[in-house]
C-alpha cells in the first residue's frame, strides 16, 4: 500500500542555505523505507520511526515548493524516480546503512570502550541525537555546514519531545547562530570541514584526543575532490585521533550519474566528485595511515535489507567504468602513532572481514532505551 508524506503546511521561502538535495533524498529515502520495508519493524523501534519522520516533516516545511511536492507522491512513485535516477534499490540501501551506522555505533561503545562520537556532515542523520540520549558518558560532536539545514534540524529535535517521556533532558545551549549544545553531551557545531581546522573546533566543546574516539563519515568523500578527501584524513583527522581509533566512512565506485541527478545536485553545489574502487581501498587507507579492518559493500548493504534483485543489480555494476554502483561503507583504524610509520605498513586480505558482527537481521537490541 502506498503512503504519502503528511504535511500540513506548503514551505514558502527558498534561499541560498537550503538544505542539503543529497541529505533530504537520504533522510526520505529512510523514512519511506521505515514505513514500508518488512526488515525496519525488526531493526528499528517504533521511537526511532517516529522521530525520523518527524525530522523529514520539519525538513519539508522548510523546503521549496518542488521538493516539498515531490514527497507528496505516492512513495512507490518516489522509490521508482530514485532508483531510475541514482542507484537500485535506494530506499533499501538506506535502510541497511542506518541499521549499520546504528550498529557500529553500539558496538564502538559497548566493546571498544569509545566514549567519543565524531559525525562529520550529519545532514538530517537522528543517531548523533539518540546517541546522546542513551549514553550520557559518550560525548557526540556533530559537525556541519551552517545554513538553514542545521537550524531546521535543532527544531526538529526541540518538538520531538512530543514523542517520548525525556525525563533527563538538561536543556539547551546555543553558542553561535548555528552551533548548539543538547542535553549536555550532543554537540552540533558549525564547521565548514573545507576550510576550518576540526580540531580547534573540537577542542571548543571539550574533545579529548587522548580518548578512543569512533568518526562517522557517511555520505560525505562522493562530496570532496581527490585533495580534500586526503587532507581530512591524513592533516585533520589522524593527528585528531588516538592510536585505536576508527573512522567509518563510504566511498562510490563511480561518480557517474544521470544528467537529472547531476543536475539537481550540481544546483546546491553537491555534483560526485570523487570516487574510488573498493579493490583500491586497502592502499589507499594504508598511505594515509590507517588499517583496513572492515567492509560493507553497497550490494551486500542491500543483501541485509534482503533485497536480493538489486544486489545483483549493483554487484554488476560495480564491474562497469561507468556503472552506478552505490555507496559502499569501510572501516578505518589508526594503527600507528606517527605518519612517520606508514613505510613499515604491511597490508593483508580483509575480504571476509564485516564492520559489524554479523551480517543477518537481528532484533533491535535499544527497544528499552529512550529512542
Amino acid at each position: 500500500m502506498d503512503k504519502n508524506m503528511s504535511i500540513s503546511d506548503k514551505p514558502t521561502t527558498l534561499n541560498s542555505t537550503d538544505p542539503s538535495t543529497n541529505a533530504l533524498s537520504v533522510h526520505g529515502s529512510f523514512v519511506r523505507a521505515l514505513e514500508t520495508s518488512f526488515p525496519s519493524t525488526i531493526l528499528f523501534s517504533e521511537a526511532e520511526r517516529l522521530l525520523a519522520k518527524h525530522m523529514l516533516t520539519i525538513a519539508l516545511k522548510n523546503e521549496n515548493v518542488g521538493y516539498w511536492s515531490f514527497f507528496q507522491t505516492p512513495y512507490s512513485v518516489q522509490r521508482i524516480l530514485l532508483d531510475q535516477l541514482v542507484w537500485p534499490g535506494f530506499d533499501n540501501h538506506s535502510l541497511a546503512k542506518k541499521y549499520l551506522i546504528k550498529e557500529k555505533i553500539t558496538d564502538a561503545i559497548y566493546q571498544n570502550g569509545v566514549e567519543q562520537i565524531i559525525i562529520l556532515g550529519g545532514g538530517y542523520d537522528i543517531y548523533g541525537f539518540h546517541t546522546s540520549l542513551n549514553n550520557d558518558h559518550v560525548q557526540v560532536f556533530e559537525l556541519d555546514k551552517p545554513g538553514k539545514m542545521r537550524n531546521v534540524k535543532v527544531t526538529a529535535m526541540r518538538d520531538a519531545w512530543c514523542y517520548n517521556s525525556l525525563s533527563h533532558f538538561t536543556g539547551e545551549n546555543q553558542q553561535d547562530a548555528y552551533s548548539f549544545t543538547l542535553n549536555d553531551n550532543y554537540h552540533l557545531i558549525c564547521c565548514d570541514m573545507s576550510t576550518d581546522n576540526i580540531k580547534d573546533k573540537l577542542t571548543e566543546y571539550g574533545f579529548n584526543s587522548d580518548k578512543k574516539t569512533l568518526v562517522i563519515a557517511e555520505g560525505l568523500a562522493m562530496h570532496l575532490n581527490e585533495s580534500a578527501s586526503r587532507q581530512l584524513l591524513k592533516k585533520q583527522l589522524f593527528p585528531l585521533l588516538s592510536v585505536g581509533s576508527e573512522i567509518l566512512i563510504s566511498y562510490i565506485s563511480s561518480n557517474t550519474t544521470t544528467l537529472i541527478a547531476h543536475h539537481l545536485l550540481s544546483s546546491r553545489n553537491e555534483a560526485y566528485e570523487f570516487a574510488l574502487s573498493p579493490k583500491k581501498i586497502p592502499l589507499y587507507a594504508a598511505n594515509l595511515g590507517y588499517h583496513l579492518t572492515g567492509k560493507m559493500l553497497a550490494s551486500d548493504l542491500l543483501k541485509l535489507a534482503n533485497d536480493d534483485k538489486n544486489a545483483s543489480l549493483l554487484t554488476r555494476n560495480q564491474t562497469m567504468p561507468d556503472g552506478r554502483g552505490g555507496e559502499s561503507y569501510f572501516c578505518f583504524t589508526k594503527n600507528i602513532k606517527s605518519l612517520d610509520e606508514i613505510k613499515s605498513i604491511e597490508l593483508s586480505p580483509i575480504d571476509t572481514i564485516p564492520i559489524i558482527n554479523d551480517t543477518v537481521l537481528r532484533p533491535d537490541k535499544s527497544q528499552n532505551n529512550i529512542l
